[in-house]
């Protein structure tokens, strides 16, 4: 059992406005219906009319070694963005995490149902940014 937080796991009293997913958080969820229950966790936890401001990296590329690692990830059942990470700082080691990285054109289907709608798309093709607001 780790001593770092789990956002999947936080316990909240009240609601939040905003909520801030940036540095690539908005796939922290680790795959696509991890992130949908998330989003729709997190929907929960905002107040009407909140928003929800996160962004990711557009995964798609044409290098041979990105295409070989979406299709290792598509075999092993994953979304094709998705990334394992582990962040070390001097001697602190984090344990591992899954993460996703979700192309542009994949956000509205990634929110639709969980509570949210997609009000802005900010950035370009390869680094974005969306504004999520709470129905």
């Amino acid at each position: 059992m780790s001593d770092w937080p789990d956002l999947n796991e936080l316990a909240v009293d009240g609601h939040w406005d905003p909520i801030l997913l940036m540095c690539g958080n908005l796939g922290l969820g680790g795959d696509w219906e991890p992130t949908r229950r998330l989003l729709r966790r997190l929907g929960g936890l905002t107040a009407s009319g909140g928003l929800l401001i996160g962004d990711s990296v557009d995964p798609t590329s044409e290098d041979p070694f990105d295409i070989a690692h979406e299709e290792r990830n598509r075999e092993a059942g994953f979304h094709r963005g998705h990334v394992r990470l582990r962040l070390h700082y001097g001697e602190l080691v984090m344990p591992w995490w899954d993460q996703v990285n979700f192309p542009p054109t994949d956000i509205e289907r990634l929110v639709d149902g969980t509570g949210w709608i997609l009000e802005e798309h900010m950035g370009d093709a390869d680094e974005y940014a969306v504004v999520l607001r709470r129905r």
